[in-house]
């Protein structure tokens, strides 16, 4: 599991954070708030947690 949603990041050491993600082989586990991050790592299945605290999942094909 990976957790990359830190505000101070700047978006060089993002950039270097999702590609060294995208080389790793195997099931991972992301938690971010950044949204840009998330869809350049063209994840499967995707768990949203709502401010009411309801999960959801949505399945990409």
């Amino acid at each position: 599991m990976c957790l990359f949603s830190a505000p101070y990041l700047d978006r060089q050491i993002v950039d270097q954070l999702v590609d060294a993600l995208l080389a790793q082989r195997g099931a991972l586990g992301v938690v971010s708030h950044d949204d840009a991050g998330l869809a350049r790592m063209h994840l499967t299945t995707t768990l949203t947690l709502d401010t009411a605290g309801a999960l959801a999942e949505g399945v990409k094909p």
